[in-house]
């Protein structure tokens, strides 16, 4: 569960930014919060808005980064490999490191301080502190400045334990300590377990294989997303998926030139995973007067395409107590929907295991339904500077306000100057 990030030198982001998910005791009991063991609330749902350009999808990439350094950077490339991010670019002055400051809780309800100074060759420093339920204090577990390492009383390790190999001035010391059996970050790796629509480069477009290889292979997840879907008026009562291995499809099978021309730029095993990776036929059963009409997936409509994207992913996000980081919630969905989707994040039933959605949105009407501490904004001036701060950071501003007719009179910021 994340409580706040905060970046700097990271894009189109030059100067500090926080999205910051706490909440004090003033929304105790309501249920788009959860309790913090360190007291006050954590909002289960924070909505970016923005103008186009402004930073949203900037700021959400340093999720699929963190995400990615701290799990993967050893294993992704060798000691001599540059990291791939981008610094902010739009000034002469001399570089300064990119920062990041990530507090997060896991389900153990320890609280986690992790912080990582980096350029694009090495990282500058690192470390993690916790602090458990029921404690006043955190406790230092590892700390870095360049190639020096630290290890403190109670972390569960020694630099005994690590081979002087794994130490790599370009990764991060907790991708360095999963390459061991060394089991003493996994609390901290609980909270990074991240589903997310953007990448490095910016938001991915298409991700239905993962949904259809969901929804064919798991039948209650399928059932609610029928649920869901018919709902939400849609027409849909019913969802027929068939799975085909891709060498068992004419058009595959039969094209040689295809499958010779795939084997020379990729080679075999490659070519062996391809055609035996699973295609799917989906269909969609519409009820009509008690008769059963299908039709095929294509035909459905745009918005219909982007809810049987989505549903699976917030629904398997919400069975793994994850983190659904998604830019552009409202792509093709009516404004109405819209708050339906959040409220599988509130539904005690649904989100049983403290799943949380961040998300980027222009669907300004959303707000009528958020908590101020839900609320954040984007905006970037004339050095093409990006920040991002919170509705709760105005002074006076109250829940019974119209937040809608305020933003888009441009009171918050964060509309295009036109």
């Amino acid at each position: 569960m994340f409580h706040s990030l905060t970046l700097s030198n990271w894009d189109s982001f030059k100067d500090p930014s926080t999205l910051s998910l706490v909440g004090g005791k003033s929304v105790d009991g309501d249920s788009r919060f959860t309790p913090s063991s360190i007291g006050g609330n954590i909002a289960r749902t924070a909505v970016i808005f923005g103008a186009n350009a402004s930073g949203k999808t900037n700021f959400l990439k340093a999720f699929s980064f963190l995400s990615w350094f701290i799990k993967h950077s050893w294993q992704a490339a060798d000691s001599r490999t540059s990291i791939p991010f981008s610094p902010f670019r739009f000034n002469k002055e001399p570089r300064r490191p990119t920062t990041f400051e990530l507090v997060t809780e896991d389900s153990n309800k320890t609280v986690y301080y992790y912080t990582l100074s980096l350029t694009q060759k090495s990282v500058l420093s690192e470390s993690l502190s916790a602090r458990e339920a029921g404690t006043r204090r955190r406790r230092m577990l590892f700390s870095r400045e360049g190639e020096e390492y630290h290890r403190y009383p109670g972390s569960g390790f020694t630099l005994k334990d690590l081979p002087l190999s794994v130490r790599r001035r370009n990764a991060s010391f907790i991708s360095a300590v999963r390459q061991t059996e060394l089991n003493c970050f996994d609390g901290f790796l609980e909270t990074m377990r991240i589903r997310t629509n953007v990448d490095f480069s910016g938001r991915i477009e298409r991700t239905e294989g993962f949904e259809f290889k969901e929804l064919a292979h798991n039948e209650s997840m399928r059932k609610r997303v029928e649920q869901l879907l018919s709902s939400f008026d849609t027409g849909i009562s019913e969802l027929k998926i068939k799975t085909q291995k891709a060498k068992d499809n004419p058009a595959f099978a039969q094209n040689a030139t295809l499958q010779q021309k795939i084997a020379e730029l990729f080679g075999g095993p490659i070519v062996h995973d391809f055609m035996n990776s699973e295609i799917y036929r989906v269909t969609t059963i519409h009820q009509i007067d008690g008769q059963a009409y299908s039709l095929p997936f294509s035909h459905e409509s745009n918005g219909t395409e982007q809810l049987v994207r989505i549903l699976p992913q917030i629904l398997k996000v919400l069975h793994d107590g994850a983190v659904l980081v998604y830019d552009e919630l409202e792509h093709g969905i009516h404004p109405n929907l819209l708050p339906l989707l959040l409220e599988l994040f509130y539904s005690p039933s649904d989100n049983q295991h403290g799943a949380q959605l961040i998300c980027t949105c222009h669907t300004a009407d959303i707000m009528h339904t958020l908590d101020k501490r839900q609320i954040a904004f984007t905006q970037k001036n004339g050095r093409q500077e990006s920040e991002l701060y919170m509705l709760s950071d105005f002074n006076q501003v109250r829940n019974d306000d119209n937040f809608v007719a305020k933003y888009l009179s441009g009171v918050y910021g964060g509309i295009p100057r036109i």
